[in-house]
Formats: C-alpha cells, structure tokens, sequence
C-alpha cells in the first residue's frame, strides 16, 4: 500500500505549482531525455493531477480540460505569455551562449597547447580557461554571433593520416602491398595441383 501525504496549498501556491510543473515537463520533453526514459512517466501522471486541480479551483490558471486528448492541457495564452514560456526562453538562451563560450574555449586550447594544458596545475588550467571564457563572454557580448564564421579551411589544413609514413611507405602504399599479397595468396590457394 502507498504511502499518501496530504499537501494544503492556497489558489496562489497552487498556481506557483502548475507553473513550475509546466517548466518540468518542457525540460522531460526533451528528445534527448525522453530516449532515456520509460513511458509513460510518473511525472506525466502528476502533472495531470496539478492541472486538474488547478482547473477546478480557479478557471484562469492557465490549463483546462481537453476533450480530444482526454487530459488536461496548458491554455494557449498561458503558453504565450505565462511565466513558464518566459523563464524557459531565457534558460535556453543562457545555456546556449555559456556552452558555445566554454566549448569554443576547450576547443582554442586543445589546438594551441595540447597535452601541455593538462600537465599543469589546476590552478594554472582555471586561469587559462577563464581567460579563453571572458574572451569569447566579451565578443558575444558586443557582437552576438555578427564575427562568428566556419572556417571551411581548417579541414584541408588537417594532416592525411594515410600519408603517415612507415618505415619509408606510407600507411597506404602498406595497405595496398598488404591487400595484393593477400588477393596472391588467395589465388595460389585457388590454383589446382597438377
């Protein structure tokens, strides 16, 4: 038997609840998320709970019975311009430029020190990286993305690992005497016996 816990809300708190369960459930709607999990989520089923005493309580929260669906579902001027849609947008835009700056920044020391950043002391690898960070926090700062560009190049510039010479050949030259030795052993094997 499970356990139950009674919670008394006021009509405010209540609709402080539904706002944060409409947060929850845009992050579990998450593609990512959602191919982690198994369906159907508890989280869903709770939800529909919050909604449907929300509903019932006070008409103008924001969420209200839909009959195709059979469950209750956001209001489409809560999802417009309720408090969710508005702390989501801003997340997601937050997250965006501090991933971009801290990616950016791994990627610029990964090509110019290599090995040679993670030898150093922790102290030392912080400095460095707040440094790369504020450089990047700065230009997206005055510029947004204006000076950010894609380097096609920069592939061409990568080094052909089947060039990679070996002892005097290259990897590929080897790989091919490898395969003609092996198509020469092959027919020998085919080749009756007079």
């Amino acid at each position: 038997m499970e356990n139950k816990v009674q919670l008394e809300l006021t009509v405010q708190e209540l609709q402080a609840l539904v706002d944060m369960t409409a947060i929850a459930g845009s992050v579990l709607q998450t593609p990512n998320v959602l191919s982690e999990l198994e369906r159907p989520l508890p989280h869903e089923a709770l939800a529909q709970k919050i909604y449907a005493l929300s509903a019932e309580t006070d008409p103008g929260s924001g969420v209200q019975f839909n009959e195709e669906v059979q469950g209750y579902l956001e209001t489409n001027d809560f999802l417009e311009t309720g408090l969710p849609t508005l702390a989501i947008v801003e997340f997601r835009s937050e997250i965006f430029w501090d991933e971009l700056v801290e990616e950016l920044s791994a990627r610029d020391i990964a090509m110019t020190m290599g090995d040679d950043f993670f030898e150093m002391s922790d102290e030392e690898r912080v400095e460095i990286m707040e440094q790369k960070c504020k450089h990047y926090g700065d230009e997206f700062q005055e510029f947004g993305l204006a000076r950010l560009w894609i380097d096609e190049t920069v592939l061409d510039e990568m080094p052909n690992f089947d060039e990679v010479e070996i002892e005097g050949e290259t990897e590929a030259e080897a790989e091919g005497e490898a395969e003609t030795e092996t198509e020469t052993e092959t027919e020998a094997e085919a080749e009756p016996e007079e």
